[in-house]
């Protein structure tokens, strides 16, 4: 569940649990490392050994 979503269930259904199954926990968690790496990468000049080490993995 997007976080965006969390105040609003919680406002319409009080007295609801708010469960999130591993499956998005980990997409999720995959994109922000995606992003991370790839911010990091860029600030590399694309023949240097650390931009090669980065694209690869």
């Amino acid at each position: 569940m997007s976080g965006a979503y969390i105040p609003l269930a919680r406002k319409l259904f009080p007295n609801a649990k708010i469960v999130l199954d591993r499956f998005h926990i980990i997409q999720h968690l995959g994109r922000a490392f995606l992003k991370t790496r790839i911010a990091i990468m860029n600030q590399f000049d694309k023949k240097s050994l650390p931009y090669r080490a980065l694209k690869n993995h």
